[in-house]
């Protein structure tokens, strides 16, 4: 089976997909991590449940062969009643949806590509200061030392 589709469709889903949920995603894990670790978890626990396991990925293959919600129906009870009460209704308020709104707004009307290509044409400064910060936090250091003890990295 093929979906047709168009490559401003493809444009305006893409750059979605990178400007709201799954930016969001790796900072809320991020977060999880620091709020873990501010009560008393060990990094390694906190970095192995939220995402160095592996079990992101079987969740993952579940999503894809079963359906967003279908599987669910995989997890425990308890599980699941946590995510339809806190996990999704909870985090995904009226400022979210604001948000993703106004993401695909600025994608459409050109926002996106002007302050893109301003931030190519004088040579990265934001993206590189945003990496650098990445690169000096805690969540970062954390996870190189057990990536590192994990042989996932040299």
């Amino acid at each position: 089976m093929a979906v047709e589709s168009s490559f401003e469709e493809e444009t305006i889903t893409d750059l979605f997909s990178e400007h709201t949920w799954a930016g969001a995603f790796l900072f809320l894990l991020a977060e999880g991590y620091n709020v873990l670790i501010e009560n008393g978890v060990s990094p390694e626990a906190a970095m192995l449940e939220l995402w160095a396991s592996g079990e992101l990925i079987a969740i993952t293959k579940a999503i894809v062969e079963k359906g967003l919600f279908a599987q669910l129906k995989g997890h425990s009870t308890t599980s699941q009643y946590g995510h339809l009460t806190w996990g999704g209704p909870r985090y995904v308020t009226d400022e979210v949806k604001r948000l993703m709104r106004d993401a695909i707004k600025q994608i459409k009307d050109g926002t996106f590509a002007r302050e893109w290509a301003l931030e190519r044409m004088l040579g990265y400064p934001v993206f590189n200061r945003l990496w650098d910060e990445i690169m000096r936090s805690r969540v970062w250091q954390d996870e190189d030392r057990l990536y590192k003890a994990l042989g996932r990295r040299k």
